[in-house]
């Protein structure tokens, strides 16, 4: 078992827990999800969601170890870790880059999501990452984490229990890492 600073395990976890509760974070919220979902083609949220995980995991996103972590201080630890490489997100990186930290973001308080976010950041939250060797990048709760990034830019404070799934890539999946925190032309 990996130890990482800031982050206190509290159980492992299946990929139907993972998937089941980000589909509930996800599902009936306010978010326009619905639009996005038949704007992209989609069926339901459930295909949409599944095109993130095999882009991100491949084939193997059931076989992998997932486990949940507790994070200890988020408004130093969230800013930290990269930006998943989502195209919306783009528009927030810094001029030339291509991967960037949540607190490398620019702009990101005209992004009205994480402005409601800010405004009422819930209780208790969980948000799914990736590690590889030390390095964390967000999988899913971008928004969230950006409304943290840009609290804690802002000397503000977020009082939230905020858990993390993780699931870490071996020495082998160096690629889908690099995927998963660069952003493509």
């Amino acid at each position: 078992m990996r130890k990482y600073q800031g982050l206190d395990l509290k159980k492992d976890i299946s990929w139907d827990e993972v998937f089941d509760a980000w589909r509930e974070r996800e599902i009936g919220q306010d978010w326009g999800w619905d639009s996005v979902i038949k704007d992209h083609g989609y069926d339901n949220w459930d295909d949409w969601r599944m095109s993130y995980v095999l882009r991100f995991f491949g084939n193997n996103y059931e076989q992998r170890t997932w486990k949940l972590y507790t994070i200890s201080n988020p408004m130093t630890f969230i800013p930290n870790m990269f930006v998943g490489s989502f195209q919306g997100w783009k528009k927030y990186y810094p001029a030339g880059k291509k991967q960037a930290r949540f607190s490398d973001l620019e702009n990101v308080d005209t992004n009205k999501k994480v402005e409601q976010i800010l405004e009422n950041f819930p209780s208790e939250t969980t948000i799914i990452g990736i590690e590889y060797q030390g390095k964390i990048s967000l999988f899913e709760g971008t928004h969230r984490c950006a409304a943290i990034a840009l609290a804690a830019e802002q000397g503000k404070e977020i009082q939230s229990n905020i858990t993390i799934v993780l699931t870490s890539f071996e020495e082998h999946e160096n690629d889908y890492f690099q995927r998963a925190i660069t952003q493509v032309d």
